[in-house]
């Protein structure tokens, strides 16, 4: 392994420790009321679509770098994003057809 694998590795890793434990506190802190309150109403009111899309569209393009440069450590985490980022879209879609229905009050009312 060379010098500039290893500072690679070192970066990749210390990155992915924090990213980690986000993901953990997150789980662990959340109100557990916001989480029931998104899996009982399956809405995509608060789900940003461009937001989505580009984070899609940034990991396809970082993977196919990858591949292109035979970088693993540029694909393999870019391929985990861009599957990721398609379930991400497909849900999208799916809730988007779902929540058609107008009629129900908004999750969130804004005052004037």
């Amino acid at each position: 392994m060379s010098d500039d694998n290893v500072l690679v590795t070192t970066v990749n890793t210390v990155g992915a420790m924090f990213q980690l434990t986000c993901v953990i506190l997150y789980i662990a802190y959340a109100e557990k009321s916001k989480k029931r309150l998104v899996i009982r109403t399956k809405s995509v009111e608060f789900m940003p679509f461009y937001l989505s899309l580009s984070t899609f569209a940034m990991s396809v393009c970082f993977m196919l770098y990858g591949i292109f440069n035979f970088d693993p450590f540029v694909y393999i985490p870019n391929g985990i994003g861009t599957i990721l980022g398609t379930v991400q879209l497909a849900l999208f879609l799916y809730y988007e057809r779902k929540d058609t229905d107008h009629s129900r009050e908004p999750l969130i009312e804004s005052f004037p």
